[in-house]
């Protein structure tokens, strides 16, 4: 589980079953050694920061760090991140031990950002530096999740009433910005695993209508579908052992594409069901947009810090010139898959810049 500051997923390890007494002894057997369980499983922190890891009603447990230089913990359990790295927090009581990941990110805010937004207000309304929230459909923010202060976007998606169905869900939020020709995303996301105990939200999993084209991000001119070439991607729940799993898939279309979506190979799973539910995932953007004549575009994509989908030599331009540049999007969208039960995406963290943060 990727995430800071808290969790719901746990891990669970069994005590062997207790000892018999023996025959014709009235003594009471001793009990099995407690299980332990961890309210962390993995994190993400930057230099400096700490995070508090809890451990199950017991004897007091105590703490190991793989990699101290990376990632220190205290006698209380208390991991303070120090250097980028990884590290194994491991608690230890008796014969039992539970261990944590650690990854320590020291990207920061990077240079050339334009806007932040960690969705503490009750309404998505900030701007900054010309970027600004512009509305959307079953999204709002929430306490229910937090990566980091109290508050996250929440996506609603599945059947959410007499004006959508299952099979057609759009939980969106859109966003303009000032013109570029060359821009970085970051967020993360919380992709629920049906333990966090809250009414309406499931597990989250694709369901089987058009299972290819679940909208995850879109970038675009200021005449989305219709004047401007296009990033994005989408996620899909075919291929062999996808099931209900989401491959991330990059898309693009441009006048030199004529107007026909671009769809890249599926890359690995962006939600695999066992690994990635029930945690934060990093997910990282970069989109440069073509020199008119050539095909020096490209689309990038990170998950946890680590690429997992490009698109290089693309001619990503408008010959006209008239909207050659990129200036809106819009995160999430139409889940053609539909969901089997309600269920919802948490994002927080959000970040946009105009040079390179150095990733």
């Amino acid at each position: 589980m990727v995430l800071r500051r808290m969790a719901a997923k746990w891990i669970l390890v069994a005590a062997p079953a207790a000892l018999a007494p023996a025959c014709g002894d009235a003594a009471t057997a001793p009990a099995a050694e407690d299980a332990l369980h961890l309210s962390v499983t993995a994190a993400t922190l930057e230099p400096g920061e700490s995070l508090r890891i809890q451990v199950s009603a017991g004897a007091p447990a105590a703490w190991e760090s793989s990699a101290p230089a990376v990632a220190s913990v205290s006698r209380d359990g208390v991991v303070t991140a120090v250097r980028e790295g990884e590290a194994a927090i491991t608690a230890v009581r008796g014969s039992r031990r539970a261990t944590a990941r650690v990854r320590v990110d020291d990207a920061g805010a990077g240079p050339g950002l334009l806007f932040e937004d960690g969705f503490e207000a009750a309404e998505v309304t900030r701007g900054q530096n010309g970027f600004a929230w512009k509305g959307g459909a079953y999204v709002s923010t929430s306490t229910e999740r937090a990566r980091s202060g109290s508050r996250a976007l929440k996506f609603r998606f599945g059947d959410l009433g007499t004006t959508r169905v299952t099979e057609q869900s759009r939980a969106q939020l859109n966003f303009t910005f000032p013109a570029m020709t060359e821009v970085w995303l970051q967020w993360y996301a919380y992709y629920p695993d049906g333990m966090e105990g809250i009414p309406g939200v499931g597990a989250y999993e694709h369901g089987t209508a058009t299972p290819d084209n679940n909208k995850l991000l879109r970038i675009y001119a200021d005449g989305h579908y219709s004047k401007a070439p296009e990033w994005g991607a989408t996620t899909s729940g075919e291929g062999a052992g996808a099931g209900g799993a989401s491959k991330l898939r990059i898309d693009h279309f441009a006048p030199t594409d004529n107007w026909t979506p671009k769809r890249r190979a599926d890359a690995p799973y962006l939600v695999d069901l066992t690994t990635d539910r029930g945690r934060w995932v990093q997910i990282r953007f970069h989109g440069k947009k073509a020199t008119p004549g050539m095909a020096d575009g490209l689309i990038r994509f990170w998950k946890d810090g680590v690429l997992a989908a490009e698109a290089t030599g693309l001619a990503l331009y408008d010959p006209t010139g008239a909207h050659d540049h990129f200036s809106a999007g819009y995160l999430y969208g139409a889940a053609n898959s539909g969901f089997p039960r309600e269920t919802a995406v948490y994002v927080d963290d959000f970040r946009i810049h105009r040079a390179d943060p150095g990733w």
